[in-house]
């Protein structure tokens, strides 16, 4: 930061207010210096070449050539973050992110006889590419051959700070590959197991030597800012790393166990492909009854479901709906799951007070039009949005109830005045993620449902799905919008079970019947289906 205010491009009140910045949210600071239009991410790399009084290296990627980053061993990479990229006239150029130390150079002295000639660039990008091209070596593996080789490097090295890096990296790389929403690695009296979280659904991967576990969570917390001597209390962090030219964002919990600290890393994509509403299994009827809602200026939609049934991703495709229409949008959220260009997004921040009811009376003070809600948790938040429904803004928000007509009953007990919620309320979606059938080995069968026999399909199993007959997941909804005998039920203080009868006799379609219909498109089972009915 001094160096950038010598230089003039930073002056003494933006360096405080950046450093503060990153004290706070743990930004990097080039996004910081980015997001706030003072330096490019360009600029910034161009600066720290000039601190570091080192050429930059503006074409990595294209310059990287394996032939020489296979010339130094792995614990020498790894231990100072160098990538031997090219050669240039006999000399060795190798990629650096900060000013080459004295014992990196009499290490480099022992094992190559080469001149080197250093240039910088960014850390990620360096980390990225070691692991990336140390990994190579195992692309090809059957799956089982990969975790065999996952299990030598760390039988091998137990305690080496290197090899549970590069195990680490491995463990990403195969639960990306195999789209895993969450990583769990979990220690008992005798095992050390890896699991992965794919389609819903817990996988055994990896069972590790137990002396790993120790170096494999301390890099974990490492690079999650977290303290690795606290091992007697639940730590929360994150932290980011660029997988083929995508940002992906990994959530960290650790938890004290009986044997160890178990921890879960939940991958979520930085910067994501937004899915239209289309895209997201509505059936027709469903879609123009939300879009409908979309429509109003000012209100409450609700979204309910459980933990892990797709609601932040439909909340974000009705968000990109409502983009460039001349509104101010504003969201409160823990955590921020995906940016959102054009949308300014708040993170909450317990640790410094700014809680969910505290960052909404602020997004009430800037003029919004559009407000998202991550959740609605507490009585505060949930009076506010209630509030902010009733005055002319349209709220979006979710809770994690099993169907639409309970968010009316965790609405109530949290107090909120019938008379309130029935004015403002325009709408719930309710929604759960089934399994998705495998397109690669379908077979057709006869089931019965309700005493009637339909054909169905289901997968049988083949190499695609790991003979799970499953592959990917979709999701199953309702869209309850309450009708003017419903809403007088509401003020009438009837229960919400005779609420939920009186849709029904009027013809409303609720989760387990647009699964039925899910099964009839020969999209999944009646297996998945019937979970959904009685959970």
């Amino acid at each position: 930061m001094q160096f950038l205010q010598e230089k003039k491009r930073l002056s003494a009140k933006e360096a405080a207010m950046c450093l503060e910045i990153k004290q706070h949210s743990e930004q990097h600071l080039a996004d910081i210096l980015h997001e706030r239009q003072i330096l490019t991410h360009e600029e910034f790399e161009d600066y720290l070449s000039q601190f570091f009084q080192m050429p930059l290296a503006k074409q990595l990627a294209e310059e990287l050539d394996e032939n020489y980053f296979f010339r130094l061993p792995r614990t020498l990479l790894l231990r100072y973050g160098i990538l031997p990229f090219k050669q240039e006239d006999d000399i060795l150029c190798i990629a650096i992110s900060q000013k080459p130390q004295q014992e990196l150079l009499e290490d480099l002295s022992l094992f190559s006889h080469w001149s080197v000639r250093f240039y910088y660039a960014e850390e990620t990008m360096i980390e990225e590419y070691i692991l990336m091209l140390l990994s190579k070596q195992y692309a090809q593996d059957s799956p089982a051959t990969a975790m065999e080789r996952v299990y030598d490097i760390a039988q091998q090295e137990q305690d080496d700070h290197e090899a549970a890096e590069l195990v680490l990296y491995l463990i990403l790389q195969k639960a990306i590959e195999q789209n895993a929403s969450d990583i769990h690695l979990e220690i008992f009296d005798t095992i050390f197991r890896i699991r992965l979280r794919i389609d819903g659904f817990l996988h055994n991967f990896w069972q590790l030597p137990k002396a790993m576990h120790s170096a494999l969570v301390n890099i974990i917390k490492i690079k999650s800012n977290l303290d690795i001597a606290q091992r007697r209390e639940p730590q929360d962090g994150h932290f980011r790393i660029k997988w083929q030219e995508r940002l992906l964002d990994l959530r960290v919990a650790t938890l004290p166990c009986l044997y160890g600290e178990k921890v879960v890393l939940r991958i979520l994509g930085a910067k994501p492909e937004l899915l239209s509403l289309e895209s997201l299994g509505f059936s027709d009827e469903n879609l123009q009854q939300i879009k409908k809602m979309l429509q109003t200026p000012y209100g409450l939609i609700l979204i309910t479901g459980p933990t892990n049934s797709g609601k932040s991703t439909t909340l974000y495709s009705m968000l990109h709906t409502l983009l460039g229409q001349g509104k101010n949008i504003m969201t409160i959220e823990d955590p921020v799951e995906y940016e959102l260009l054009g949308i300014n997004q708040i993170q909450v921040n317990n640790r410094s007070g700014l809680t969910f009811a505290k960052g909404l009376r602020g997004i009430l003070r800037q003029d919004p039009d559009i407000i998202m809600i991550g959740e609605l948790r507490d009585t505060e938040t949930a009076a506010i949005a209630v509030r902010a429904a009733n005055t002319g803004h349209l709220v979006l928000a979710s809770l994690h109830t099993n169907d639409a007509f309970s968010a009316v009953l965790r609405l109530l007990e949290m107090g909120t005045e019938p008379f309130l919620l029935n004015s403002c309320l325009l709408g719930v979606i309710g929604q759960r993620l089934v399994r998705k059938n495998c397109e690669c080995c379908l077979i057709t069968e006869k089931i019965s449902i309700n005493n009637k026999e339909i054909i169905a399909k289901r997968g049988s199993g083949c190499p695609n799905c790991h003979d799970l007959g499953y592959k990917g997941r979709l999701a199953v909804q309702e869209v309850w919008l309450p009708s003017e005998t419903q809403r007088q039920a509401l003020l009438n203080g009837q229960i919400v079970a005779d609420i939920r009868r009186q849709a029904l006799r009027e013809g409303y379609c609720d989760i387990y019947h647009d699964g039925l219909a899910k099964i009839a498109q020969g999209l999944t089972t009646l297996e998945e289906i019937m979970m959904i009915k009685f959970s």
